[in-house]
Formats: C-alpha cells, sequence, structure tokens
C-alpha cells in the first residue's frame, strides 16, 4: 500500500521504495486491522447461525449506544455530524466479509429487509478487484467464485460457538496478513492446522462441485480454475498479491505509481472500444430516466431530514 496511508500511524510493515509498505506474505492489507477496522465493531458478536440470528445480532448493534460517540453528540452547531450515537449507525456500517443481503424498498431498512422477506443474495466483501484485468475480474476467477458459493452452500455447516466465530476471525486476519507464508497455521474448530493442508482438503471437495459446473455447460473449465488454485498453494508466488509484489519489485516501482499505471492501462483499454450506437443510446436513455426518478422523488418530498431518519430508526422492531 501507498505509505501515505499509514502517515502518523504506528505500524509493522516493511517498506519499499520509501513510499511503498508491505507485509511479506501478505495477501490482502485492505481487509487488515490496517483497512476495514472499526474501534466501536471490535467487540460485537454478529452470528451466522441463522437468518434470525444475524438479524438479531445487527439490530442489536443498532440500538447499543457506544460511548465515545455519545460524547461526539449527533449534531454540531445544528449540523449533523453522525446519524446517531449507536454501535453501528445503519447496517451497512457492518464490516464483514460476507454479508447476506435483500434489495430494500424505499426508506426500509437493511435488517427489516431480510427478517421480512429473507435472503435475496450473498455480498462477498472480501473479493479485491483484479489489477492486471481492465474488468477488475476475470472469467476464470468468476467461476470459481461459482464454485466455491455452491460448495458453501452444499457442505454441511454445523452452528458455530463464539469461541470458533472468534477463531474464524482470527483467521481471516492471518490469511490477509500472512496467506503467503508456507508455514501458516490456522486454527480449525480452535485447534491449530497447517493452512495449505486445510485448504487442499477443501478445494479437493471443491473440485468435485466443478465438475458438477462442467457437466451441466459441457466443459471442464471450472475444474481447470480449482486446480489452479491448488497450485497456488503449491507456488504461492502465482498468486494475485504475489504478482503485484513481483511487478513492484522488478520495475523497482513504488506502489502508487503501478496503481496509476493500471488505472491509466484500463482507462486506454475502454477508451479503444468505444460503446455501439445502440449501446451509447441505451445508456444516455437511462441516465435520462434515472435524472427524472430523481426529480419526481424530490418533488414529491414533503419531510425533513430529520423526520425521515426519525421514520426510518422508528423500524428497529421490524414489526
Amino acid at each position: 500500500m501507498c505509505g501515505s496511508f499509514l502517515r502518523g500511524r504506528e505500524h509493522q510493515l516493511e517498506t519499499f521504495q520509501q513510499h511503498t509498505c508491505y507485509m511479506p506474505y501478505g495477501t490482502s492489507l485492505r481487509m487488515s486491522d490496517l483497512g476495514y477496522h472499526n474501534d466501536a465493531q471490535a467487540g460485537l458478536k454478529v452470528s451466522y447461525n441463522s437468518l434470525d440470528e444475524y438479524v438479531s445480532s445487527l439490530q442489536h448493534a443498532i440500538r447499543t449506544p457506544y460511548p465515545p460517540y455519545e460524547k461526539l453528540g449527533v449534531k454540531s452547531h445544528g449540523q449533523y455530524q453522525q446519524l446517531n450515537t449507536n454501535i453501528l449507525q445503519i447496517e451497512n456500517e457492518f464490516y464483514s466479509s460476507i454479508r447476506p443481503k435483500r434489495v430494500t424498498q424505499s426508506g426500509e431498512r437493511p435488517t427489516c429487509a431480510l427478517a421480512d422477506r429473507g435472503g435475496e443474495y450473498i455480498e462477498l466483501r472480501c473479493v479485491d478487484l483484479d489489477p492486471f484485468s481492465p474488468l477488475g475480474i476475470t472469467d476464470s476467477q468468476i467461476r470459481f467464485l461459482d464454485v466455491f458459493a455452491l460448495y458453501c452452500l452444499l457442505e454441511d455447516s454445523p452452528a458455530l460457538t463464539e469461541q470458533e466465530q472468534q477463531c474464524n476471525i482470527e483467521n481471516l486476519q492471518s490469511i490477509v496478513t500472512q496467506g503467503r507464508d508456507p508455514q501458516l497455521r490456522l486454527t480449525s474448530k480452535c485447534t491449530q492446522a497447517p493452512f495449505r493442508q486445510w485448504a487442499q482438503e477443501h478445494l479437493q471437495k471443491m473440485l468435485q462441485v466443478a465438475q458438477l459446473f462442467d457437466q451441466a455447460h459441457g466443459h471442464s473449465a471450472h475444474s481447470g480454475v480449482v486446480k489452479a488454485q491448488m497450485q497456488k498453494l503449491a507456488q504461492p508466488e502465482l498468486t494475485p498479491s504475489a504478482q503485484v509484489m513481483t511487478t513492484l519489485f522488478e520495475q523497482q516501482q513504488p506502489f502508487f505509481e503501478f496503481a496509476m499505471n493500471r488505472a491509466q492501462d484500463t482507462a486506454n483499454y475502454f477508451k479503444n472500444q468505444p460503446l455501439s450506437s445502440a449501446e451509447a443510446a441505451a445508456f444516455t436513455k437511462e441516465a435520462r430516466r434515472s435524472i427524472e426518478a430523481q426529480r419526481r422523488i424530490e418533488a414529491e418530498d414533503d419531510i425533513t431530514f430529520e423526520q425521515y431518519l426519525d421514520n426510518f430508526f422508528a423500524q428497529d422492531a421490524c414489526n
């Protein structure tokens, strides 16, 4: 990461090219305490054992005051500093690697939507953009995520104790900061196990799921992407994070310059592939429709922002 992000903060990262900071075996530092981190959420115990428990956990957090936020206050000189003084001011503030979601109706709380109509999709929040792909993700990566998601659905998933859930949180931190370390050990049911061994076991099971995809689509692409992940276990230098570091070292390039170059390459890629007239017309039509919808909503708005917040937060009980 760019060193400017850490200016004035204590850290244990190594430095390269003066302004680039990294961990030798790191995989996704944005998912570590250096990225998505909030002291207020450190003590949250959100359960994934059932949808009811998940909703109940979040609703507890959005109703529980957090003293530092209370000290700050909601308004200062008549201007909002925050929406309220609770641990979670809204559900979407919850930092997690995965979340069940449902499209909400206008003014509806996400937890109420889940409680009322159930989960509609799963949000995988720990998936990084691929800096080497103009789209940020490749066909192979999408196929692997399909296999992974279906495997998670089919695999037996017994309820977790609070201790086991804490072990999972610690495992995630170990992976994002040390995931390429050949000696890394994780905690399975709160018992230490070599990461490579554990990952290989899961990938072997995922290969069976991939074969179902292949049979349905008449190809071997899904099996191929799972095998590619197996290869990364044996050769961590093939992982995306290792490829980024290799590029930086080989080109003696700071991270900021690397990121800017990738952004420019992506911009050039799309500039060289202009939209067809039909596509451009469709986007123009959609933009006009969206602007008109915004005008209509604003014209029909007949309550103050304070009243809107009162109505929104009154849904805590999800009646």
